[in-house]
């Protein structure tokens, strides 16, 4: 079996992280990037209509889906009616993004799960980091590019390339997070990405939103040490 060569690993995710910066700033301006996702919207309606649409079920599967950069069903469950619809204030309101902000605490929940699998993932980087410290800078490069986008793309592709069992791990945080996001006091939302600035501007409790960071990033990191020491 050919050994996957880490540095080149590293490199890549690093290229990706710093791509992910502009991207997120083109979303910003309202400039979508997922080609794919522009090409086959209609067939990936069609599909994806058939899934369940339950919390646990979306979180779970698009972690995996982002994991290869494939943005279709988030989008789409965020941003058109595959996420539900609403008449609200004689208009339809469609897309999980776009309820919460209207004070729908069932979509709300759907984007702190989110937020909140993006901390756990801080927390196995960091794991990471003091475990591997020959490759501390790495790690700690594509957390910190991670929070600022909201973009766990770079993050579950180095772990599925160099730490399989530990992208299974985040698998199962993905899963956990929801069950978080559903008996958290309040909810955490944004307008395009989980990136700590909107996370901070649009949630109502900054300080709760605080805690739940350091929270799940400490809980994650302790079971990724756990985990990591087990692997040895």
């Amino acid at each position: 079996m050919k050994v996957i060569n880490k540095s080149i690993v590293f490199k890549f995710a690093a290229v990706l992280s710093v791509a992910s910066v502009i991207i997120y700033l083109f979303e910003l301006f309202g400039i979508n990037t997922d080609f794919s996702y522009l090409l086959f919207k209609s067939r990936a309606v069609r599909i994806l209509s058939l899934f369940p649409k339950n919390l646990f079920f979306f979180n779970f599967i698009n972690t995996i889906l982002i994991t290869f950069g494939v943005y279709g069903y988030e989008k789409l469950v965020f941003f058109t009616s595959l996420g539900g619809a609403k008449l609200i204030n004689g208009g339809i309101v469609c897309g999980i993004v776009n309820l919460a902000r209207y004070g729908s605490d069932t979509a709300a929940v759907y984007l702190s799960a989110k937020a909140i699998t993006l901390f756990s993932l801080t927390g196995i980087c960091l794991a990471l980091s003091i475990v591997d410290k020959a490759h501390i800078k790495e790690y700690l490069f594509v957390a910190v590019f991670m929070l600022l986008t909201g973009n766990a793309t770079p993050v579950l592709l180095l772990l599925l390339l160099i730490k399989r069992p530990v992208y299974y791990l985040s698998l199962l945080f993905s899963f956990l997070s929801c069950l978080i996001a559903q008996v958290a006091e309040k909810a955490f939302v944004f307008c395009v990405s989980p990136s700590v600035f909107e996370l901070f501007i649009h949630s109502s409790s900054k300080i709760y939103l605080f805690a739940m960071m350091i929270f799940t990033v400490a809980a994650s990191y302790y079971i990724s040490v756990l985990v990591c020491a087990k692997l040895k």
